[in-house]
């Protein structure tokens, strides 16, 4: 097997083509908003996701102050032919992916700024411009040249025309789609030569199902405090690449950082983070209070070779976990082991106790389930059970009427997700779907419960999310929408006049008699003006917007109806 890899390493650089080069681009700056349901993420095209120095944003729920998420980030590590070690990843920057494709040659762009942008679509902006040809700059310049994909109305292959029938392939009620590449500028470790395209979606519930169902109404639950990411990446390299790792890294910070405990369930192929303590709390107060939830990454779909090796980390040990503030270029080869089921100073993980110096090499970590208290979790480490008494050094309140004896001490926590190992030739093509559930119970532990159920939710429907075609869940027949504008689905429109000086309408379409709120907010999330507040039947509604004494700058307005629909959209008051 060896010896035909190497001749067809020869093969290929026998041919003639200019040599792979690494570019000079700067770092992107363009992001976007994933802001469907009750999740807000920020997004970015540097390889990292919810954070970039400044203030993260992965909050759910959306209109409140907590953060689920602080950071997470892509990583990509695999050995050539010559043993050396091809590394791309991202945890706290420096940032080691640039915006744009990769030529034929494996090269970055001249200039990656040309394609420093994230093409936001919502499913309403297909409808509005089929409607009354409303047309947004995304829905105009969706990228089908970079490869973000089409569904073809026109019968010509390979083309975008909007008016011929042409549509973005988005998936469920919003998508955001754009490029990267891992050889736009130096950094610490040799990049794989990776083409990376990214479409972020969140989705309200699944067609053909009715909303009044009980198990679709939990499923629209889950869907609702969840977002999807599909990562697709093309080899542009000219060698054959082995033993190849995809890692998902995520730095929870579920509400408040200082009291988390993280598990696997291998069964899922997820690692998630939960609460350690009975309250989520700062001692200043910041967090979710008393029914802490618990956040998890679920490789849902894709190159997941048969089962996802699946990694949890807790605080930093030095050089045998997360090696302190370093990027991952300075440590690409132990990233690189962690990704493998190593800790970064080469040692397995072991069973038992926080997994380095045990006897029994593993690639999971805490796969027992903390919510009977099974070893080996973070509830139970050692295999030790106990009967303490309050007082005792130890206890704590357990909640299934006893108490453990081994119990970690709550802190800051990390996951690590890994897919591997693959072999990459040149021009190959893998596919990754990562999914975010958060789920919320009565109190910590049965938050992990519910999260789990959540995730298998979102693994079963993931297919149906994923069809272009999909619209809020249908209507009865006796509630058929009053007007034909409504078009069986919640919408809100662009508002018009946009931009606007003085006063805007806003047109939106309820498809029910439901309770339906429309407001405005500033940009710091403050609540400006709230325009309608009560029940409405179906129809088409047109709301004037008057400004007043509000400052000039940038505003957003957002429906909510029937429970579960969630729009938001932008838009700009100039004097």
């Amino acid at each position: 097997m060896k010896s035909l890899a190497l001749a067809l390493v020869l093969v290929i650089v026998a041919a003639p083509a200019r040599a792979q080069q690494v570019g000079t681009c700067q770092s992107g700056e363009a992001d976007a908003d994933l802001d469907v349901n009750n999740v807000r993420a920020r997004l970015y095209n540097n390889g990292g996701f919810f954070w970039r120095g400044s203030g993260n944003v992965y909050t759910v729920p959306k209109e409140g102050e907590v953060s689920a998420i602080f950071a997470a980030g892509l990583w990509f590590g695999a050995e050539a032919t010559d043993g050396t070690l091809r590394f791309s990843g991202v945890r706290y920057g420096p940032w080691e992916f640039w915006p744009g494709p990769l030529d034929e040659n494996g090269s970055p762009p001249d200039d990656c700024a040309d394609y420093d942008r994230l093409y936001s679509v919502y499913d309403a902006d297909i409808r509005a411009y089929e409607y009354d040809g409303t047309l947004t700059d995304d829905l105009r310049d969706w990228p089908h040249h970079l490869g973000a994909p089409v569904v073809d109305g026109d019968g010509i292959a390979g083309n975008y025309d909007l008016a011929a029938g042409d549509r973005p392939h988005v998936y469920g009620e919003q998508s955001v789609w754009w490029v990267m590449n891992d050889m736009g500028n130096q950094k610490g470790a040799r990049g794989l030569g990776l083409e990376v395209q990214v479409q972020a979606f969140s989705a309200s519930c699944i067609p053909g199902f009715h909303p009044s169902i009980p198990d679709v109404r939990t499923i629209n639950k889950a869907l609702a405090h969840a977002t999807y990411y599909e990562i697709t990446t093309v080899y542009h390299g000219r060698e054959v690449l082995g033993n190849m790792h995809f890692g998902w890294f995520m730095d929870a910070d579920l509400g408040y950082a200082g009291d988390d405990f993280m598990g696997t369930d291998t069964t899922l192929g997820m690692g998630f983070v939960y609460n350690g303590d009975d309250v989520d709390a700062s001692p200043e107060g910041y967090g979710y209070g008393t029914s802490p939830p618990a956040v998890g990454a679920l490789m849902a779909q894709g190159h997941l070779n048969a089962q996802p090796i699946t990694f949890d980390y807790g605080a930093d040990y030095g050089n045998r976990r997360f090696p302190g503030p370093e990027p991952p270029t300075i440590r690409a080869p132990g990233h690189f082991l962690m990704m493998q089921g190593r800790w970064a100073d080469g040692m397995p993980h072991t069973l038992g106790g926080d997994g380095y110096g045990g006897d029994t090499p593993t690639p999971f970590m805490f796969p027992g389930d903390p919510v009977t208290q099974q070893f080996w979790s973070e509830e139970n480490p050692n295999g030790q059970r106990g009967t303490l008494q309050p007082g005792d050094v130890g206890y704590w309140p357990g909640s299934l009427g006893n108490v453990q004896s081994s119990r970690n001490e709550p802190g800051d926590r990390r996951v690590l997700m890994s897919s591997g190992p693959h072999t990459l030739m040149p021009g190959d093509t893998m596919r990754l779907v990562v999914a975010l559930p958060w789920a919320q119970g009565g109190d910590r532990l049965r938050s992990v419960t519910m999260l789990r159920e959540t995730a298998r939710h979102l693994r079963n429907v993931l297919t149906g999310v994923m069809r272009y075609d999909i619209r809020a869940c249908p209507i009865p027949v006796s509630a058929q929408p009053a007007h034909p504008a409504a078009l069986n689905h919640y919408t809100l429109r662009q508002n018009y006049p946009e931009p606007f000086s003085q006063q805007t309408t806003i047109r939106y379409e309820v498809i029910d008699t439901v309770p339906v709120t429309l407001t405005v907010y500033d940009l710091l999330g403050r609540r400006v003006r709230t325009l309608v507040d009560g029940m409405q039947s179906a129809g088409v509604y047109d709301v004037v917007f008057e400004a007043g004494d509000l400052p000039t700058g940038l505003y957003f307005y957002r429906l909510e109806a029937a429970g579960y629909v969630s729009i938001t959209r932008r838009m700009t008051l100039q004097r």
